[in-house]
């Protein structure tokens, strides 16, 4: 572990790292740890499971050096392992805090917890001045990122760049493809537009281009995707949390980072168990006239927190911690300086976690049991060796989008700033983690355009898709008045280029881009929702099978009253028993999918039952409405009553609602037939309706 703090200090963190480290694999803060914010809490871990019962807030003892002691709540989390302790009050700024546990906590085998002593401190009490200066920080890291007008139209709201435009749709785009070579999934990307306004569209398009879904919001949309637990996410600028929303496109949940930290746009994972991981650009103020620098620099750090489903942080790494500044690519003499930069987060095949920095030029991996670092590729604290890697001077810089792809190999779109030649790379390497090797084993560079690399200032991605070809979002591009430079570019495992995307507005680009299956949780049709069988007391209803769907929810109630009698149902029928006679009655559907929140329900569907003498409630309704045979072949027999004759219309259709024969008729009162030719249509499931001025009964029938 390195830490950049002077050295009077470092025994001091050393010795009590120690002697904490000897009853937990995990501490947070770490001992000794400086520039931790006012609010945060603490975490402990002893790397197996702990009785909850014995976890007492009188174990703890929580003691700062200005603020003196605080009170505090225990728990453990859901993973059974991770105890948190969170102060009543948060601390002072500039202070010592000295965390005290006592004997007493137990694991779950029933043995004893020996307790710990450890310290670390807050950052100061920042001034008003200074607390502008980390303002305009933040600000500059973004303006260095985005540009200057697009900073305005993203992050400052109720202001403006001169000549906005406004920004209505998706923006144009030309597609070109190879038939069948490519993926052909939805594309997933948000668009910002660089110069003069922002423009940001969250998009899923066809790969032919069909528009799927699209909303324009200038505060929310970078890093829009679809999550690994099956759901679409995008940062909201306008309160620092990133938005989970289902396939119906309604808001799910929104997350937010713990301990007085404020997340980052570049990176959100969330997991099918709930845990997620979110990081923060944590801007401190530093002397760094020890570097030559500046006495009030404003210095980014880096903070990235693992929560639970409840939105607890169970696990924080700093790393003010762990990185020395000397090992930033950036000018440690300027006012501002953005150390680390990080851009990318995964987990990796045994659970630890990837770090991409884009200012270290450093893929770090750290152990998400301890804290601490396992290895370092690439930068100025690389610790692998590099095999048919020909890029200069570095194997990578400025990198973003490291993801693990299995079996030890691994991917990222290597920027390439400050190097030789300056351009854009998707790139995979199989890594030896015991051997400290990288073995770069595909790469690709986009062919020259008008006699120009494809030159990536900032952003990009690479996927691979499960045909093996490669999805590549070529991100902040340089020379973008040259309107024939892609934005995304699909490459087959050959690099032949088989799908390529521009926007006719080169000024226009992507954070990141994707091409994914996007599968709905689809509603039930209402042209399938049947009510059949309807007696006296009862009624038979059904509807369409759908494979997106775990469950149900069956919903009725009586017309004239406001509250629904809920049912859950894995099946897609069931009979209604103990109704009132002579009632009429509205039922709903909804869907439940496995991996998305509840759709809406259904349109409202609605039926009378019968009196005791089988006569209709009222008007001229059908009685007695029957397909027979059913299932039929080439021909059934509709057969039905009326109270009085009059007009008949009748509807054969298809699930889709579609309809594929209809009929009109004169009936007479009392008992009707009327046979249906069923040659002309396909083996598979219809809707018969049969309408009068009355009522109107849809009936399933199934043609074999």
């Amino acid at each position: 572990m390195r830490l950049f703090v002077p050295a009077a200090i470092t025994v001091f963190i050393l010795f009590t790292s120690v002697v904490a480290q000897a009853q937990f694999t995990y501490i947070n803060p770490v001992p000794g740890s400086q520039m931790k914010n006012p609010e945060t809490g603490i975490i402990l871990k002893t790397g197996t499971e702990v009785r909850a019962s014995s976890l007492k807030a009188d174990l703890i003892s929580l003691t700062g050096n200005l603020s003196g002691n605080h009170a505090c709540s225990v728990k453990l989390a859901h993973d059974g392992k991770t105890i948190l302790i969170t102060p009543l009050t948060k601390f002072k700024g500039g202070e010592t805090v000295t965390v005290t546990v006592k004997d007493g906590m137990l694991k779950s085998d029933g043995t004893l917890i020996h307790g710990t002593t450890f310290s670390f401190q807050t950052h100061a009490e920042w001034t008003p001045a200074q607390q502008q200066a980390i303002a305009d920080a933040r600000r500059q890291i973004r303006i260095d990122e985005y540009g200057e007008a697009a900073y305005h139209d993203m992050f400052e709201s109720g202001t403006s760049s001169a000549n906005k435009l406004t920004c209505e749709g998706i923006p144009p785009f030309i597609i070109q493809s190879t038939p069948g070579a490519f993926y052909d999934e939805p594309v997933i990307y948000c668009n910002q537009r660089i110069i003069n306004n922002e423009c940001q569209t969250m998009t899923i398009i066809s790969s032919a281009g069909d528009s799927i879904y699209s909303y324009q919001d200038d505060s929310r949309g970078i890093d829009f995707k679809i999550n690994d637990n099956g759901y679409i996410t995008f940062f909201d600028v306008t309160d620092s949390s990133f938005a989970m929303i289902d396939s119906g496109y309604n808001l799910v949940k929104k997350y937010y980072m713990g301990n007085g930290y404020h997340a980052d746009e570049h990176e959100f994972r969330v997991y099918p168990d709930g845990t997620a991981l979110m990081l923060c650009y944590d801007i401190e103020i530093v002397d760094m006239t020890a570097y030559g620098g500046q006495p009030n620099a404003q210095v980014t750090g880096l903070i990235i927190q693992k929560l639970d489903a409840d939105g607890n942080v169970i696990f924080e790494w700093s790393s003010w911690d762990h990185i020395a500044y000397e090992e930033s690519n950036q000018p440690l003499t300027n006012l501002i300086i953005d150390l680390i930069h990080g851009n990318s987060l995964d987990l990796d095949d045994d659970g630890n976690l990837l770090l991409s920095s884009r200012h270290l030029d450093e893929i770090t991996k750290i152990d998400l049991s301890t804290g601490d670092i396992i290895w370092r590729m690439g930068g100025e604290a690389n610790q692998f060796t590099f095999i048919n890697e020909t890029s200069a001077p570095k194997p990578f810089s400025y990198q973003h989008h490291f993801r693990r792809i299995g079996n030890g190999v691994y991917s990222m779109f290597d920027n390439g700033n400050n190097q030789v030649p300056e351009r854009g790379t998707a790139k995979e390497y199989l890594i030896d983690e015991v051997n400290k090797t990288a073995t770069l084993i595909w790469h690709y560079n986009h062919p020259q355009v008008n006699g120009k690399e494809i030159k990536s200032v900032a952003m990009g991605s690479v996927e691979l898709l499960p045909n093996g070809n490669r999805f590549i979002d070529w991100g902040m591009r340089a020379f973008v008045n040259l309107a024939d430079i892609p934005n995304f570019t699909e490459v087959d495992s050959s690099g032949n280029i088989v799908w390529e995307f521009w926007f006719t507005d080169s000024n226009f680009v992507s954070y990141r881009a994707f091409k994914k299956p996007w599968d709905r949780c689809n509603l039930v049709l209402p042209s399938a929702m049947l009510t059949d069988s309807i007696t006296t007391f009862s009624a038979d209803l059904t509807w369409n099978y759908n494979s997106k769907v775990s469950s149900y929810v069956l919903q009725y109630k009586k017309c004239s009253e406001t509250d629904w009698t809920s049912i859950s149902l894995n099946d897609t029928n069931y009979t209604l028993q103990g109704l009132d006679e002579n009632t009429c009655y509205q039922w709903r559907i909804l869907t439940v999918c496995e991996i998305y929140d509840d759709s809406f329900y259904t349109e409202i569907q609605q039926f009378n039952t019968k009196n005791p003498l089988g006569i209709a409630s009222s008007g001229n309704e059908l009685t007695e409405v029957k397909l027979t045979p059913n299932p039929a072949a080439s021909q059934t027999t509709l057969t039905f009553g009326m109270i009085a004759g009059g007009e008949i219309e009748m509807r054969v259709m298809n699930l889709l609602g579609d309809v594929l024969q209809q009929i009109q008729f004169n009936a007479q009162a009392g008992y009707n037939k009327k046979e249906l030719d069923l040659s002309s249509l396909a083996a598979g499931t219809y809707i018969v309706t049969v309408k009068s001025d009355g009522s109107a009964i849809r009936k399933k029938l199934v043609v074999n």
